[in-house]
């Protein structure tokens, strides 16, 4: 995920977040795949077999997929808020501090 502050890319869809600062941000949901990042290979516009692993195994490859859908039938349930901490400190590096500061919240609200 990369938080923006500012307009959205081609890549983003639907992932507007307006935090209590004030402030819209926006949530890319990218996979990283040969130098590049994509919204999602396995929904609008990119299809996983667009993007073959040849040296994955078909069990290997099923298995993946499905705890890919898991975990985004998870994140997908969080409010715009939950989800943006997790991609933020999970995806992005970023201290719970930083988030705070960029949600416009204390530390400790962030907990």
């Amino acid at each position: 995920m990369i938080l923006n502050k500012g307009p959205p890319s081609e890549f983003e869809t639907n992932n507007k977040i307006s935090n209590s600062g004030g402030t819209d941000m926006y949530i890319e949901h990218p996979y990283f795949y040969e130098g590049k990042y994509y919204a999602n290979i396995d929904g609008e516009g990119f299809m996983i077999e667009d993007f073959p692993d040849l040296n994955c195994d078909v069990e290997h490859c099923v298995l993946t997929k499905m705890e890919q859908q898991d975990i985004h039938k998870v994140i997908n349930q969080l409010n715009s808020e939950e989800r943006m901490i997790i991609y933020g400190i999970f995806f992005e590096n970023k201290t719970q501090t930083q988030m705070a500061e960029i949600m416009g919240i204390s530390r400790q609200m962030l907990l």
